[in-house]
Formats: C-alpha cells, structure tokens, sequence
C-alpha cells in the first residue's frame, strides 16, 4: 500500500500491471517485469514513516470520527449508474 494506506504502493501497481498483462487488456505492456530499486529503510527511517502517517491521517481521523463530522467532501455526492468504458 501507499503511505495513506489506501491506495496501492509500486508493488501493488505491478500486480495490477502483471494482472492486466495476462488478461491481455488494451494498453498493457511488460514494464513491470522490469526491477524495481531496493528498498532497505532503517529503524529510525521506519520509526518516522509512522509518525508521520499517524499524524497525517490516523490523528485526524480519530479527532472527525466521535463527533461524526468530516471535512472531506464526497468525491461523487450524486448516486449515479457505473459506467463501463
């Protein structure tokens, strides 16, 4: 997962690619079988990822959910019919 822990992090985008080149999907190609760097973050690295994701989102979170309130708003307000492309 990404750092917001909701979207999909670069591996998470492989599969998806991976996935998508086996179905044979318009569009797909093999970049994904291409190595992605190393990544080796150490404690102290690690330790301040999730600091700054709870600050950045868990802290926040918390603080809208008892009262019920949000200071988001809703990406699609209307109800509408899913589209297939």
């Amino acid at each position: 997962m990404d750092e917001d822990r909701l979207h999909l992090s670069p591996v998470g985008h492989d599969i998806v690619a991976a996935l998508a080149a086996a179905l044979a999907v318009p569009g797909a190609d093999d970049t994904w079988r291409e190595p992605s760097p190393p990544v080796h973050p150490s404690r102290t690295e690690t330790v301040a990822t999730e600091f700054r994701w709870t600050i950045h989102y868990l802290a926040p979170w918390i603080g809208r959910r008892p009262r019920g309130i949000s200071d988001r708003e809703p990406k699609r307000p209307e109800l509408l019919p899913a589209r297939c492309a």
